[in-house]
């Protein structure tokens, strides 16, 4: 089988500046930090930590406009930063799966995220469903979102602006070892 591989829809502007006002927030905090009067040890640890912080969401910035998917070995990779994983073909319910916009009615609901991040423009992480059960979520592009239904227990829930070619991809590579 061909290795295929889909970009997932990049940031949208708002998530664009959502990063950058976090990522400009954790520096204003550093500044503080650094003119406050403290002993030395705390003055490192301080800095280190927030140092640390804007290396972290700056590395997330960077996977998450670089997000994709393959279909590779009768398995859907998800390249997400921290909640990358490989599923079999087998374990997905493409039957049931669609693209959907999510400001329709006919699309699942998030409800509450559980684990993950949810900046304006941009959802991340592990959310329950209103309608029951709960779904990895990469969306930042509410209106092409590709609804995958597993066998695992959770939904799929991904942004790509090539949604529905992705979904053909998927139907046609588990056919073939079908």
């Amino acid at each position: 089988m061909e290795h295929q591989t889909s970009l997932l829809a990049p940031l949208s502007p708002s998530a664009h500046w959502s990063f950058a006002g976090l990522i400009v927030f954790l520096i204003v905090i550093m500044w503080f930090v650094y003119r406050k009067p403290m002993p030395a040890m705390a003055m490192s640890v301080s800095v280190g930590l927030v140092i640390a912080s804007v290396g972290f969401f700056g590395w997330m910035y960077w996977q998450a406009n670089n997000a994709s998917v393959d279909i590779a070995q009768q398995k859907l990779q998800l390249h997400l930063p921290l909640y990358g994983r490989n599923i079999a073909l087998s374990d997905l319910e493409l039957n049931a799966a669609k693209v959907v916009d999510m400001n329709s009615d006919d699309a699942p609901a998030l409800s509450w995220r559980t684990n993950g991040v949810g900046l304006p423009g941009y959802q991340l992480g592990w959310f329950q469903l209103k309608q029951d059960g709960k779904a990895l979520v990469a969306v930042s592009d509410p209106q092409r979102v590709l609804y995958i239904p597993t066998k695992l227990g959770f939904s799929l829930l991904l942004s790509s602006p090539e949604a529905t070619a992705l979904l053909r991809q998927l139907r046609d590579s588990a056919a073939s070892t079908s």
